[in-house]
């Protein structure tokens, strides 16, 4: 490690209330993150090539942990939030809500 990189380990557990886009229920999202990222000066930004770790470029003289936490969730967050079946029927397995992480794919790639 140097001065310039820092390391953020953790793990982030959050439920939100949202509502279901086929049957407007109100339901639950459980986000369970473990984020492991490195924090580096955004003045390196375009200096730096891709390394092993997820970077995110911030001002380190005014590293906002809150900020980097927020944007963890948003790139968690489903795209399209289902309770039920195409039919309502109320059963959605755990493999349909996996599919519905437009970003999960992407952040699989980049570690």
């Amino acid at each position: 490690m140097s001065e310039d990189l820092f390391i953020v380990k953790g793990t982030v557990s959050v439920t939100f209330e949202s509502e279901c886009q086929r049957c407007f229920k109100n339901t639950d999202i459980n986000l369970n993150l473990e984020i492991k990222v490195s924090v580096k000066d955004k003045k390196y930004q375009n200096l730096d090539k891709k390394g092993s770790l997820e970077v995110h470029y911030q001002d380190v003289d005014n590293f906002a942990i809150d900020t980097l936490i927020v944007e963890e969730i948003h790139l968690n967050y489903p795209s399209i939030v289902n309770c039920c079946g195409p039919d309502n029927n109320d059963e959605i397995s755990d493999v349909d809500l996996k599919k519905i992480k437009p970003f999960k794919k992407i952040r699989d790639l980049i570690k």
